[in-house]
């Protein structure tokens, strides 16, 4: 991840819900916040999805 931690599910959660503003990430493109517009259940839905597009 942009932010340097293991990609893994609660990682993945927290990028989602916090966004990248509150990490350093030098030359990464920023994300927003998205805790108050998608829910926990489809956050889950996006970590599944994500784990199918994994090579």
């Amino acid at each position: 991840m942009p932010n340097g931690k293991t990609v893994n599910d609660d990682n993945v959660r927290e990028w989602i819900k916090k966004g990248s503003a509150t990490y350093k990430t030098e030359g990464a493109p920023f994300m927003p916040s998205y805790e108050t517009q998608v829910s926990d259940n489809d956050i889950s839905d996006i970590i599944a999805f994500l784990k199918t597009l994994k090579k």
